[in-house]
């Protein structure tokens, strides 16, 4: 009995005493109305009354010990009911809506099985009223017949029946939401344990497959150049880079946020992801900086196939919270950015500089290969500075930073060492071509400055022939930068030299 009032007991027997009042006050006001038995309705209310009192008094003082006995008090309430009823005038009289009354109570405060307990048990009291003519013991207004008893008992159960029936559904679809709220959460961990975009799209079809029922799901995100994004369908999980249009119906959803149901994808990427997929659902990703991608999962089936309304929106949720998730994903990304980044040029600062010289050292002793540094220094560059003024010394560090980006091959790594210091990490570059590539470097920078004549002075070095450590292949390169401009600038220098 106490799972079946749950935690909030106290307030159900409260209302269950609330309810005991009114039937009580219900039925001595019958009399005053109508030619009912006032002396036998007032006795028998006086005996509920004292009914009524011991429940709530247990309520009060013996909490536990009222929950037990909470259908028993529930029987004798029906018994009350139906004396009441069937002395006036049967299921027909005044007080035949009491009996329903208390039957949907107790289906909606104790349980439904209680309140069909209560229909069967308000029947067999009618019965037994009738029972009691017949046998001549007691003398009712208004003969209860054997079809009255029949339809008031059916009324009776249909009603325990359909409050029952409700509450399941109901509760089915409370426990739907709270499995859904559960998975949604689940996902949010996954999302927030994810790095990159590409994971979170991971993360999203998986979720669009195993959790939700989808055949297939395919999660597109934008990229600078193409789309990234990832498939499931339970064999073959890809993940895709591609460029090209969406299609028209992923368009749309992307530009009003608003889910799509198609029966046919129409051309474009999406479909080429998810080749002939039928009844499909299309949410956008979308966060802070706007659409951010789409998220389409396969239901399956023929032309009538119907999506569950609550599928779609727990798609919709996730897409939600994919969006959310890219968003973080982006500001970790511009945080990292900016602690590895100088903020003039857009290179590579020192940090990151001296933390990937580190990892190339160990990298070349082990593979045995060259690694080659060139330091360079803009010529006269406090000139700039005082002349032009700050903004435009700034503009020439930002160009020679642009210049030293497009000169340089993936591999290599262009960093701002500081002031007008620039640095060119070169895995793989031998010594005898690391003078060709510096002269390279200073020729493209220099023809890359705008607004006044810029000039390079760089230096180099090559580990393992002039240095043996991070340390010695810096102060190398360095020494040799400064051997450059000794020697009248706009030169490259060795160690040699």
């Amino acid at each position: 009995m106490s799972r079946t009032l749950g935690t909030h007991s106290w307030d159900r027997l409260a209302v269950m005493t609330a309810i005991r009042v009114g039937l009580a006050v219900s039925t001595l006001a019958v009399p005053i109305a109508t030619d009912a038995p006032r002396r036998g309705l007032v006795a028998l209310t006086i005996a509920y009354g004292v009914v009524t009192v011991a429940a709530e008094v247990l309520r009060r003082v013996a909490h536990p010990f009222a929950i037990r006995a909470a259908v028993p008090i529930a029987v004798l309430d029906a018994a009350f009911v139906i004396c009441a009823i069937a002395a006036t005038g049967g299921p027909v009289g005044p007080l035949a809506a009491e009996a329903y009354l208390l039957v949907a109570v107790a289906a909606l405060l104790l349980s439904s099985s209680t309140g069909l307990g209560l229909a069967l048990w308000c029947a067999l009291l009618l019965a037994g009223a009738r029972v009691g003519e017949d046998l001549e013991w007691w003398t009712l207004p208004g003969r209860v017949g054997d079809k009255r008893i029949a339809i008031a008992a059916g009324s009776y159960a249909v009603v325990a029946l359909g409050i029952g029936a409700a509450q399941l559904v109901a509760e089915g679809g409370w426990r739907r939401r709270g499995d859904r709220a559960a998975a949604l959460a689940a996902l949010g961990d996954v999302f927030e344990h994810t790095d990159g975009d590409e994971g979170v799209a991971v993360a999203l079809v998986g979720h669009a497959r195993d959790t939700l029922g989808f055949r297939r799901a395919a999660a597109i995100v934008r990229g600078r150049d193409l789309w990234r994004g990832a498939t499931a369908d339970g064999n073959n999980d890809l993940l895709f880079a591609r460029k090209g249009p969406l299609g028209r119906t992923a368009d749309e959803t992307l530009e009003n946020a608003e889910p799509n149901l198609v029966r046919v994808l129409d051309p474009g990427l999406l479909t080429d992801v998810l080749p002939n997929a039928k009844n499909v659902v299309i949410a956008a990703l979308v966060g802070e900086r706007g659409p951010l991608g789409v998220v389409a999962g396969e239901w399956g089936g023929g032309p009538r196939q119907r999506v569950p309304v609550g599928t779609v929106r727990a798609l919709e949720e996730a897409a939600s919270q994919a969006g959310r998730a890219l968003d973080r994903q982006a500001r970790l990304a511009e945080v990292a950015r900016l602690a590895t980044r100088d903020s003039v040029t857009g290179l590579a600062n020192r940090r990151l500089f001296e933390e990937t010289l580190d990892l190339e050292i160990g990298r070349s002793r082990r593979q045995g290969t060259p690694l080659s540094l060139v330091v360079l220094d803009v010529d006269h560059f406090k000139q700039v500075n005082d002349n032009a003024g700050h903004r435009a010394g700034d503009e020439v560090l930002g160009q020679v930073g642009r210049a030293l980006v497009s000169i340089t091959k993936a591999s290599d790594l262009a960093a701002r060492y500081g002031g007008d210091e620039f640095v060119v990490l070169l895995p793989g570059c031998p010594r005898e071509e690391v003078v060709e590539v510096a002269e390279r470097v200073r020729d493209g920078v220099s023809k890359s400055t705008q607004h006044m004549q810029v000039t390079i002075s760089a230096g180099v070095a090559t580990l393992p022939d002039d240095a043996r450590d991070a340390e010695g292949l810096v102060a190398t390169a360095d020494a040799a930068l400064y051997v450059a401009k000794r020697e009248g600038r706009d030169r490259t220098a060795t160690p040699d030299d």
